[in-house]
C-alpha cells in the first residue's frame, strides 16, 4: 500500500469514527483532507463525498452539504449520483415547525444542591406489617338447586367409557 493510500485510509477511517461519535466539525476536517487523497470521480471518491455531505449537514452547514450534494449529481457512478439527489432533496425539505406540546421539557438540575438531593430520599425507621386480606370464602350451594335431570348425556358417557375399556381390554389381550 502507498503512502497515499495509506494516508487516505487513515483519515477516511477517522472521519468516519467521529462522525458515528458525532464529532461533526473533525469529521468534516478528516473526510475534506481524505477527498484530497482519492479521485474524486471514482466510487471510492463518491463515497467519500457523501460521508462529507452527511457531516456538512450533520453540523448544520447546510449551504457546503447542498453545493456539494449539487456536484456529485454529475457524478460517474449512478448509485453516487442517486444518494446525492435523495440527500438534496432532503436538504432542501422545508423545516417543519413542532408544537410545544410535542416537546418534553428537560429541567436544568445544576441549581440543586447536592446535599439537599441526599435530603429529599426518605429512609423508613420501621416497616409497617400489612395485614393479609381474608380470602373470600366460596357461596355455599343448596342441593335442591341443583338440576340433576339433564344429566343422562353424563351417564351415557361413562357407560361408553367403560365399554370402550372393556372392549381394548378384551380384544387387546
Amino acid at each position: 500500500m502507498s503512502s497515499e493510500q495509506e494516508t487516505f485510509q487513515k483519515n477516511y477511517q477517522a472521519g468516519m469514527v467521529a462522525l458515528e461519535r458525532g464529532q461533526y466539525r473533525a469529521s468534516i476536517a478528516y473526510l475534506e483532507e481524505a477527498v484530497g487523497f482519492v479521485n474524486p470521480f471514482s466510487r471510492k471518491g463518491g463515497e467519500v463525498q457523501l460521508l462529507l455531505v452527511s457531516a456538512y449537514q450533520a453540523a448544520n452547514d447546510l449551504e457546503a452539504a447542498r453545493t456539494l450534494c449539487e456536484k456529485l449529481l454529475r457524478h460517474p457512478s449512478p448509485s453516487t449520483s442517486q444518494q446525492a439527489k435523495n440527500l438534496l432533496y432532503i436538504i432542501n425539505a422545508p423545516v417543519l415547525k413542532r408544537p410545544d406540546e410535542w416537546m418534553t421539557k428537560i429541567p436544568d438540575l445544576k441549581p440543586i444542591d447536592e446535599s439537599s438531593v441526599m435530603n429529599r430520599y426518605a429512609t423508613s425507621k420501621s416497616k409497617k406489617k400489612r395485614k393479609p386480606r381474608p380470602k373470600p370464602e366460596p357461596e355455599v350451594i343448596d342441593p335442591s338447586e341443583i338440576n340433576t335431570k339433564d344429566n343422562f348425556f353424563v351417564g351415557l358417557a361413562v357407560v361408553l367409557i367403560v365399554v370402550g375399556f372393556l372392549a381394548f381390554l378384551l380384544w387387546g389381550s
